[in-house]
This record gives C-alpha cells, sequence and structure tokens, in this order.
C-alpha cells in the first residue's frame, strides 16, 4: 500500500510527541486518527487523549493544547509529511474518562 509512508510519519510524530509532552509535565494518554489519505481528502484529524478531565481541563488552561498542535505540525514538517496534498490537519483534544464514560469506552465509538 503506498499511504504506508503516511501512516508511518504519523506513527513517529505520535511517538515524539507523547514523550516530549511527559518531559513538559503533562502525559499524553493516546493518539489516534481519522484519514484516509485518498484523492478526495484534504486532510487528517489528530484526536489527543488525555487520560483524566482534569489534565484535559488542564491542558486547556495552561495553553498545553497550543503547544501540543505547534510541536506536532513543526515534527509533521521535519518528517516531510505532504502538507501540499493533506494540508488540513485538524486537532481534537479529549480524555480517556469521556471515551469510558460517553462511548464504553470505545475508540472507534469515539471516532465516529
Amino acid at each position: 500500500m503506498k499511504n504506508n509512508k503516511y501512516w508511518a510519519i504519523l506513527n513517529k510524530a505520535e511517538i515524539s510527541t507523547i514523550a516530549w509532552s511527559k518531559m513538559e509535565g503533562i502525559s499524553i494518554f493516546r493518539i489516534e486518527y481519522v484519514a484516509t489519505f485518498e484523492r478526495c481528502d484534504n486532510g487528517i484529524g489528530v484526536y489527543v487523549f488525555f487520560k483524566t478531565d482534569k489534565e484535559k481541563e488542564e491542558s486547556e488552561i495552561t495553553d498545553f493544547n497550543r503547544k501540543v498542535r505547534q510541536y506536532y505540525l513543526d515534527f509533521l514538517l521535519e518528517l516531510k509529511y505532504p502538507f501540499d496534498r493533506f494540508p488540513n490537519v485538524v486537532f481534537f483534544f479529549d480524555s480517556d474518562e469521556n471515551v469510558s464514560r460517553n462511548y464504553t469506552g470505545s475508540y472507534f465509538f469515539r471516532l465516529r
């Protein structure tokens, strides 16, 4: 599949962003994506999950979400993500607590 290189870029960005967030003092629990990398698409959805609602709220108050966006986008640029083909990288922030409470713990349902 020719899109594997794009998924590899996202995987590297995810690993780096999670490690960076720990050094910044606010741990990201996981990152998920909504992306197809098809001709009809023009971007991806990046879903950043904190473990708790409280951590998510703290990230909003401290402007950490903006820092996450910037770090992630800079890293994609460094990895030569194809911004010319998929320029819209949209971020969503949520918590694992919310997924457990409102989506029966299913990230599949949360991302739909």
